[in-house]
């Protein structure tokens, strides 16, 4: 971890990752571990990001777990950033990585469908970067 840190001079601040469970999230987290910042680690399932933050931790980082459903609109993006706040105490870096999709031909949407795709690839980006 000390590597990374002396290059790219991250220790002290803290980095928001949404959507850190999956594969780039998860690169990015150790990133930034790596890089000397405590990881906040965003997902809908906590249990899914604690195998990341015991890595990370193991390897001598800093992270924490922040679960929140970013399709629930700006209270959710704004509890999220909260939750972040309280456990780390400041926010540095936020990295909007958190993205959705439903595997399915486009004329079988619903107007619901596409509307939380948008509400968490679109809308949460700009709430929690106003957050």
């Amino acid at each position: 971890m000390e590597t990374l840190d002396r290059l790219f001079g991250l220790s002290g601040k803290v980095a928001l990752i949404t959507g850190a469970s999956g594969g780039i999230g998860s690169a990015l987290a150790h990133g930034f571990a790596g890089a000397g910042a405590h990881v906040a680690l965003h997902g809908t399932r906590a249990e899914k990001l604690e195998p990341l933050r015991a890595a990370i931790v193991e390897a001598g980082g800093k992270a924490s777990i922040h679960v929140a459903d970013l399709s629930a609109g700006r209270g959710a993006c704004d509890a999220l950033v909260q939750s972040v706040l309280e456990t780390c105490g400041r926010l540095d870096i936020l990295v909007n990585n958190a993205g959705t999709n439903r595997r399915m031909p486009a004329e079988e949407f619903s107007d619901d469908d596409y509307s939380a795709i948008l509400a968490v690839n679109q809308e949460a980006v700009f709430k929690l970067c106003q957050a």
